[in-house]
């Protein structure tokens, strides 16, 4: 049988075709739709940490344009690396302070540090590229709209943006070399900010503009990780009675407070490791200070940690010989560790048991000392005499910890150069040379060697030498704990080592 096609047959079929075909186009389109949003939502929900390239350095500079654009990859290697030490050091805080803290109901919540890893990326990544492809596809003359709709309703990216630019300040000739950072979350809402800058007196005879910049990124490095690092403590306070909404809000309230606090911690240890940028970061930590409130009220922890960075701060105006705000950081120092003082004697926590009550005693005096010290430090003539009478008229009681007797050791120096030589000289030698026999590590013996605060102890090097031999053989040992005759024999014998003998 014969069969033939006509002219409109062949339409027929062709304009079947053509429809099966859009038909299938737009299923793939809405497959791709599909899978689109399904990876532009996993990617926002995903933490990412995007760090732009460097800014060109200020136009000032002859021929250097690009120089700190090759810096960024650099950048990136060394927050890289920052996170991971820095992470260690929070779990470190969170373990050994926070969680004791915790335990002794000091503090009612319960607190972790998260594993988070981020991808560190020069751009944020969002795959709504391939949305935007499907949706043309099937609305052309719709997607945009469509876009910006699906968009608006897609959670917010998740992560935080790093922003740096080199600056410039100084005379022709003269000129300080500076990063500026900008820590921002991807939405956009701000952070936190600083500029570090070249220590004053330092010499870049020689060295490019590439080189002297290079020397801020790793503090800058720090400065990023530590504050990444504490946004991933998580806190649950303890639960109480009332309204859910009441829980929710508190518990947010306490996360975000405990976050500042140990931003503020970490920034500390960022301060002993890069002293020549201490103002930047001292600064930084008493703005995550100031806004630890209500919800960390009766806690001494935040006070303690101010005090700290405040007698950082001190040190480090003395050292830029600008006295008035050297003298106005130590007195605050002192008054900070009072408010901590204080807030342990009103919030002891459970410390029943002979170790707790011993451990809290040592606290307590060590926030003394050093509230007395800061006191002597200031130069302050109403501070200086207020505290050299409390120190007459209560001297610092026994202790058995190791960083207590090393913060007597601090006072006493204080107190001789300040006060009176001939009476406290005596004392520091001796507290020194007790608080490395109880040390439990090699940390405190290396703090010893190089603390500004020991410098009036003209002969400390020989004497930290001497003593660290009798340390390391009885550790090597695992002797028993020195009892206090015996460490005041085993000091008084390396002073005797220690003065040169007698000319006949």
């Amino acid at each position: 049988m014969n069969v033939s096609f006509g002219i409109d047959d062949v339409g027929a079929l062709a304009d079947t075709i053509s429809k099966a075909t859009l038909a299938a186009a737009a299923v793939v389109a809405v497959v791709v739709i599909l899978v689109g949003l399904s990876r532009a939502i996993r990617d926002r929900l995903r933490q990412q940490l995007v760090i732009n390239d460097t800014a060109p350095l200020p136009a000032a500079i002859a021929g250097s344009e690009g120089e700190a654009l090759t810096l960024s990859p650099w950048l990136r290697q060394r927050v890289q690396a920052a996170l991971a030490d820095e992470a260690a050091a929070a779990r470190g805080i969170v373990d050994d302070v926070f969680q004791r803290d915790v335990a002794l109901h000091r503090l009612p919540t319960e607190i972790a540090i998260t594993d988070d890893t981020e991808p560190i990326t020069s751009a944020a990544k969002d795959t709504m590229a391939t949305v935007a492809n499907g949706l043309r596809a099937v609305a052309p003359g719709q997607a945009d709209g469509i876009l910006g709709a699906l968009s608006s309703a897609l959670p917010n990216p998740r992560g935080c943006l790093v922003q740096t630019a080199p600056l410039l300040r100084g005379e022709a000739g003269n000129q300080r070399l500076g990063l500026a950072i900008e820590l921002h979350d991807l939405d956009g809402s701000p952070i936190a900010a600083t500029t570090l800058w070249e220590p004053p007196g330092a010499d870049p005879t020689g060295q490019s503009w590439q080189e002297r910049l290079v020397t801020l990124i790793e503090p800058a490095a720090h400065w990023v990780a530590l504050r990444l690092v504490a946004r991933r403590l998580r806190a649950t306070p303890a639960r109480s009675l009332g309204a859910p909404w009441l829980t929710q809000r508190r518990s947010r309230a306490t996360r975000l407070e405990l976050q500042r606090m140990l931003a503020a911690a970490l920034t500390l240890d960022a301060m002993k490791e890069y002293a020549d940028h201490s103002l930047a970061f001292g600064a930084e930590a008493l703005d995550d200070l100031d806004q630890v409130g209500s919800a960390l009220r009766a806690y001494h922890r935040p006070a303690a940690i101010r005090g700290a960075v405040q007698e950082r701060l001190g040190f480090a105006y003395r050292a830029e010989t600008v006295e008035t705000k050297a003298r106005r950081a130590f007195l605050d120092a002192a008054e900070s560790w009072g408010e901590a003082e204080q807030r342990l004697v009103t919030n002891p926590g459970d410390n029943a048991g002979s170790t707790t009550e011993t451990a809290l005693a040592d606290e307590r005096e060590r926030h003394r000392v050093r509230r007395l010290k800061c006191g002597l430090l200031s130069g302050d003539l109403a501070a200086t005499a207020i505290a050299a009478e409390e120190l007459r008229e209560q001297p610092p009681k026994a202790a058995a910890d190791a960083r207590t007797l090393y913060a007597i050791a601090c006072l006493y120096s204080c107190a001789a150069e300040r006060v009176e030589k001939a009476a406290y000289l005596p004392l520091a030698w001796n507290y020194l040379g007790r608080s490395l026999l109880a040390a439990t590590e090699e940390l405190l013996w290396d703090q010893a060697r190089a603390d500004p605060e020991l410098a009036f102890l003209t002969e400390r090097q020989r004497f930290v030498d001497d003593l660290n031999h009798t340390w390391a053989v009885r550790r090597r040992k695992k002797s028993p704990p020195l009892l206090v005759a015996e460490a005041e024999a085993l000091v008084k014998a390396a002073l005797v080592r220690l003065t040169p003998p007698a000319a006949p």
